[in-house]
């Protein structure tokens, strides 16, 4: 006696008649009598297109949606590929749509007065001395200024040192923020501003004026009342620390 197939739903009987056959030639039913599959569901134009050699197949007849351009890759999927196409149109000796020639940032900021070869530094290889990698990296960020002179400590604490001076004011104490400073045991030298040593260097002059302090200042034994031309080899007293003064730029040399 022929088992016949359990009924199908309303569902199974809607895929079934989407074949070439009757559908009942679809629906296979399971061993546990429950579970219907149906298979070799085919459309009446891909029967066609495989009865007459060849054509179009379904995937061309019905091609999948393009996406829209308002739908963008995450984040981390679209930088990925930002960065390829910067890679693969480099080889091709042309910019990525977006990106900016060179891999260097448009709004990039040029320091005003450093050497062309601190910006060449850049480009050269990490040093293996760590500290002097750290020099590179401090003139690389602007934070060391171009020496124009020196002060030499010939008397008093700190005999022997010697402290760069750089372009513009230069205060004059011993704490940590003052650009000479004279932390070597001096307490007669105020902690800001004892004095500013001034670097001009459209004229390439140098002065020294007091700072607004109650320890004064002297110049060659006499008292700096107003800013005074130091013209190289002078002798200044700060406290009880004499400071002689050594010029580096001045009618023969400057920075540009």
């Amino acid at each position: 006696m022929t088992q016949k197939p359990p009924p199908m739903d309303e569902k199974t009987q809607a895929l079934g008649s989407t074949s070439r056959g009757p559908a009942e030639s679809n629906v296979r039913p399971s061993e546990d009598g429950k579970t219907v599959y149906v298979a070799n569901i085919q459309t009446d134009a891909e029967e066609r297109r495989a009865l007459e050699g060849g054509g179009e197949s379904a995937d061309d007849a019905f091609p999948p949606p393009a996406r829209s351009s308002a739908q963008r890759l995450p984040w981390p999927a679209r930088d990925l590929n930002r960065e390829r196409g910067g890679e693969n149109a480099g080889a091709l000796g042309q910019a990525a749509p977006g990106s900016v020639p060179g891999g260097r940032d448009a709004e990039e900021t040029i320091l005003f007065g450093r050497p062309v070869a601190a910006r060449l530094a850049a480009e050269l290889p990490r040093q293996s001395d760590p500290a002097s990698q750290a020099l590179i990296e401090e003139d690389l960020a602007g934070k060391v200024d171009a020496v124009v002179g020196w002060v030499v400590i010939v008397q008093g604490p700190g005999k022997g040192r010697s402290i760069e001076i750089g372009v513009g004011a230069n205060s004059i104490g011993r704490e940590q923020s003052q650009k000479l400073r004279l932390n070597f045991g001096d307490t007669q030298i105020h902690r800001e501003k004892h004095a500013v040593l001034i670097y001009e260097p459209n004229s390439r002059r140098f002065f020294l004026q007091g700072g607004d302090v109650r320890n004064l200042t002297y110049l060659n034994g006499e008292l700096v009342l107003t800013p005074s031309e130091l013209l190289g080899g002078e002798t200044i007293l700060i406290g009880q620390t004499h400071l002689r003064f050594v010029p580096l730029c001045g009618p023969d040399f400057g920075w540009p």
